[in-house]
């Protein structure tokens, strides 16, 4: 679920001009990596300058940002999971889990995504 709302989230910016691209194409376009520190929108350009310079692809960023906040979903279910017997209250879960909104929105190169672990 996860790994696929990263592709749609993907296929979704690749339609509108949004953050991301604010992100991807400031760190592309700057020369000097502490032009683009600071907080915020810019925060996430600092971040990926190094990636964007050695060549890490527009969908590159999304699937390792992805991969980043599924750790925290890794986490989530160990927590929801620890000392629950109850197959009803593991179905619940499992179903709040799968929601598609946390996933799109934390499956994103940004903020959440790194928030989230």
């Amino acid at each position: 679920m996860h790994f696929s709302m990263c592709i749609f989230h993907w296929t979704w910016v690749n339609e509108q001009q949004i953050d991301v691209h604010y992100f991807y194409n400031t760190a592309l376009n700057t020369d000097n990596w502490f032009d683009v520190f600071g907080i915020g929108s810019k925060f996430i350009a600092f971040v990926i300058y190094p990636l964007v310079k050695i060549g890490v692809s527009y969908l590159g960023l999304f699937v390792l940002f992805s991969s980043i906040s599924m750790i925290g979903y890794v986490n989530l279910y160990k927590l929801l999971y620890q000392g629950i017997e109850d197959n009803l209250y593991k179905l619940i879960f499992s179903i709040l889990l799968l929601l598609p909104s946390i996933h799109f929105w934390t499956s994103s190169f940004g903020k959440e995504a790194l928030i989230f672990p």
